[in-house]
């Protein structure tokens, strides 16, 4: 699923053990979007019944969401 933000586009996946998996993000400014993305796709999480976010965790999102647990290379937030 496509999920656009402020001056770019998330891509989106519901896995079988029910959290929400971010594929993909690009655009510009992603510290400006990012908190309101994540509040978003939490709340969006939550209304579908899943328990938390996961993003593949290459080493500028570790920097973005330091409030995030690293499960070896992934990210998790659990909701």
């Amino acid at each position: 699923m496509g999920w656009p933000v402020d001056n770019g586009f998330l891509v989106l996946e519901r896995t079988e053990d029910d959290a929400i998996r971010i594929w993909l993000g690009v655009g510009l400014g992603v510290r400006d979007w990012c908190a309101t993305a994540e509040r978003e796709i939490s709340a969006f999480a939550r209304e579908i019944g899943c328990n938390r976010l996961l993003i593949e965790g290459r080493k500028g999102w570790r920097r973005i969401l330091p409030h995030w647990t690293q499960i070896g290379d992934d990210l998790e937030l659990m909701l």
